[in-house]
């Protein structure tokens, strides 16, 4: 096993970061997640991205109902309301295409 950042904001824990030689555990971290069926948004910056992305994505994809990504520029610079503002945007956008997907789905005429 790897080893587990706590990252805290006043002492209080905000998010953990998992450090890994390989993704022999990934599968493991996404059961204890509870994804399954869910709607995941993967948050990289373009650094990381384009080293790790693409097999994130292909394994999350076993898991939830649907993955989107959201890359941004390195740096805590980037890390502002402006990029949060940015991936909700986005993250909006899915939910609706989703639903509109959904609906599709169960009004057509095809499936009564």
């Amino acid at each position: 096993m790897g080893k587990t950042i706590v990252v805290k904001e006043h002492e209080t824990p905000i998010y953990e970061i998992r450090i890994e030689n390989s993704y022999a555990h990934f599968d493991e971290v996404l059961r204890q997640l509870k994804i399954a069926g869910h709607r995941v948004c993967i948050v990289s910056d373009t650094t990381i991205s384009k080293y790790y992305m693409k097999d994130v994505v292909e394994i999350v994809k076993d898991y939830a109902s649907l993955v989107e990504t959201f890359t941004l520029q390195p740096g805590e610079e980037h890390k502002n309301l402006d990029s949060v503002q940015a991936l909700m945007r986005v993250w909006v956008t899915l939910v609706c295409a989703f639903s509109q997907t959904l609906s599709y789905v169960f009004n057509s005429s095809e499936f009564i």
